[in-house]
Order: C-alpha cells, then sequence, then structure tokens
C-alpha cells in the first residue's frame, strides 16, 4: 500500500476513536451547560458555566441543600434541563404556602 494512503488512513482511524470516545464521555460522563435565568441567583447568574458530571449517584444520597440537574417531564427540547437545590431528605415536612416554601 501506498505510504501516503497508510498515513492518512492512520489520521482517519485516529480521528474516528476520538470522535467516538469524545461522544460517549459527552452522552455519559460529563458536560457543560450554561445556566439561563436567575431563579438559582445568587449561587448561579446567567451566563455561569456549570460541569455537569453524568454518573448517577449510586452509594450517596441526595443531601439537603445539594444542586441536583435533570431533564424535565415532557420537555420538548432534548437539550433543555433543570437546576434545583434539594430542600427536604426523607421523612421530612414541609408546607407550601402561597407558592412559598
Amino acid at each position: 500500500m501506498n505510504k501516503k494512503v497508510e498515513i492518512v488512513l492512520d489520521w482517519l482511524q485516529v480521528i474516528i476513536i476520538s470522535l467516538t470516545i469524545a461522544i460517549v464521555i459527552e452522552n455519559f460522563v460529563f458536560s457543560f451547560a450554561t445556566v439561563k435565568g436567575e431563579s438559582m441567583f445568587p449561587t448561579l447568574s446567567t451566563k455561569d458555566r456549570l460541569l455537569i458530571i453524568k454518573i448517577p449517584y449510586i452509594c450517596e444520597r441526595f443531601n439537603r441543600g445539594d444542586l441536583v440537574i435533570f431533564n424535565p417531564p415532557n420537555s420538548l427540547e432534548r437539550d433543555e434541563m433543570f437546576i434545583k437545590r434539594v430542600v427536604a431528605e426523607e421523612n421530612d415536612h414541609f408546607l407550601i404556602e402561597d407558592g412559598v416554601l
């Protein structure tokens, strides 16, 4: 085989493997997001950049004050995510009155 063809095929293989790894990491390990809105102010502000770790909690549970990022139910946008703070733990009781916790 021609030396130039071998070099091109080697580079093509490196590019395909790199893209595959990048896609797997983006979909299953971590990704980045930009905050839109002020609902989490002062913790997060509009245009803040977030590193989202997608590996699920297996051994630990969520604690009061943790931030949780999730895809909202019935969302038409695949990339839309919500970020919320955990305000209660198992067996906690709370009252929401006039939309205020």
